[in-house]
Parts: C-alpha cells; sequence; structure tokens
C-alpha cells in the first residue's frame, strides 16, 4: 500500500474532526485520536450519527431556556428525539438509532419494523400515546439473536414489534404473530406527559 491508498481516510478523519470541533462535542483530541487506533468500527458508526444528529435536532429545543412545552398531542418524532436529548442534556437519540409509532388505528398497539442489525447498538423505541409518549432504551446485547425472541417478517427480514397498548396483563407485551410475546415496560426510561 502506498500513501496515496490512505488519502480518503484521512480527509474522512479530517472531516470529523471538523464536524467534532463545531458541535463543541470534543473534549480532548487525543482521546479521539487515542480511541480511533482501536476502534475503527465504532469511529464510523460515530460519524455516521453525528451528521444524521446534525440533521435532525432542532436547535430551537435543544436551546430554548424555557421548560419543555408539555402539549405532546401532535408531536414528530424529531421532536420527540429533541425533547428527550435536552431532559437528559446529551445527544444519545438520533434518527439512526431511535423509532417511532403512533397507537395503530385498527389494532392497539405500537408497531415497529425494525432492521436487525439495529439490535446490536442501543435502541431507542418512542411510543407515543394520545397526549404523551413513552421513551425505551433496549440496551445493546439485550437481543442477541432477535430472531428468537421477535417475529421477522419474511418479506423484508425486519423485526416485527406489535407493542400492546391494552392495559392489564398484555400491557407493553409483544403481540405479533409468533413472538414470544416479550415484555418492554422494563425498558421505560421515562414517560414525557
Amino acid at each position: 500500500m502506498n500513501m496515496s491508498d490512505f488519502i480518503p481516510y484521512i480527509i474522512i478523519f479530517a472531516l470529523l474532526i471538523v464536524v467534532l470541533i463545531q458541535n463543541n462535542k470534543i473534549k480532548d483530541l487525543n482521546d479521539v485520536l487515542d480511541n480511533s487506533k482501536t476502534k475503527d468500527v465504532d469511529l464510523e458508526i460515530e460519524e455516521e450519527e453525528i451528521f444524521d444528529e446534525k440533521e435532525i435536532v432542532d436547535e430551537n429545543i435543544l436551546n430554548d431556556p424555557r421548560p419543555i412545552d408539555r402539549d405532546f398531542t401532535h408531536i414528530s418524532k424529531t421532536d420527540a428525539i429533541a425533547i428527550i436529548n435536552k431532559d437528559q442534556n446529551k445527544y444519545s437519540l438520533t434518527t439512526r438509532n431511535t423509532r417511532f409509532s403512533n397507537i395503530n388505528t385498527t389494532v392497539p398497539v405500537w408497531w415497529f419494523d425494525i432492521p436487525i442489525e439495529l439490535f446490536k447498538n442501543d435502541l431507542h423505541l418512542i411510543l407515543k400515546k394520545k397526549s404523551s409518549f413513552y421513551w425505551l432504551c433496549i440496551p445493546r446485547g439485550t437481543f442477541e439473536f432477535p430472531q428468537n425472541s421477535f417475529y421477522i417478517r419474511p418479506d423484508n427480514g425486519k423485526v416485527q414489534l406489535q407493542i400492546s397498548t391494552e392495559s392489564g396483563l398484555y400491557f407493553m407485551r409483544d403481540k405479533a404473530p409468533g413472538c414470544k410475546g416479550v415484555g418492554f415496560e422494563k425498558y421505560i426510561i421515562k414517560e414525557f406527559k
């Protein structure tokens, strides 16, 4: 390999540093450089998330010093992500690692079709109710083999979740055909009302 083979990687790395500096996300350049030597794959994922994050973060919500407006009747995925990130005072959720669902109009469930690979990292679910929403986080590695716990759609290979909104025994349980009835209540981080 000669030096010209590394030029695209050097350019990408330089752009990543510029984005990190612009977003005030870099504390110590040496830490970033040290981590990049051992975590090339993680660095690439973080780079993609930073670009996604910049596109979806509503700066008006994040920088507004007033309390969060509690009328969530017509909240969108991007607004919910921004509100959660502001509440947590960090950028944990992005459009890449977060899925959003309203209550289905014909069946009382929150319905998701999620690519299997998203279960390899922390996966955030936003379950919208009438005027509030739940934020759930499924930690990385919780479902190492999602196909053993969930229904996989044969047409697209995605995990299909149908999380029940019904109160009682089935609340927050997966009701997709052929699933194992996994309960999601234990993954609730917070309910925003």
